[in-house]
């Protein structure tokens, strides 16, 4: 996610479009904006269910891993679309990795299980806990 948004932010900065960069329309600062938010929001996120594993015995919270593995897959969308928008038709083409990572990031995403088996996991487990 890192990368697609720091590539997307580079971009943004050299492009040129109607005599200005793309980063001086603030309609794409905005969305760049919210890329960094879900890249960090999510780094956080696992960053939190580590620290709550204070051992190899220690159990893991099912519920977090859920929650988590949920959470970082709709921020890497959200940053992985943006950034191949942003990006105009070139996003998707080999010339710019920007398409690749995006389909790294889609990959990894369905490595486990797609949204609604999460959430339905998810759902499933709040059921059942105390």
């Amino acid at each position: 996610m890192r990368h697609c948004l720091d590539s997307t932010v580079a971009y943004a900065k050299a492009r040129k479009q109607f005599d200005a960069t793309l980063g001086s329309f603030q309609a794409l600062q905005h969305r760049m904006v919210d890329m960094f938010a879900a890249t960090e929001m999510a780094a956080s996120r696992v960053q939190a269910a580590l620290a709550r594993i204070s051992g190899i015995e220690d159990p893991v919270d099912p519920r977090d891993a859920v929650a988590v593995n949920f959470r970082s897959n709709t921020a890497s969308r959200l940053v992985g679309q943006e950034a191949v928008q942003i990006h105009g038709g070139m996003g998707m083409t080999d010339d710019l990795d920007v398409g690749h990572h995006f389909k790294r990031l889609t990959s990894m995403a369905l490595t486990f299980a797609d949204r609604g088996k999460l959430n339905e996991r998810y759902r499933d487990l709040q059921r059942s806990s105390p």
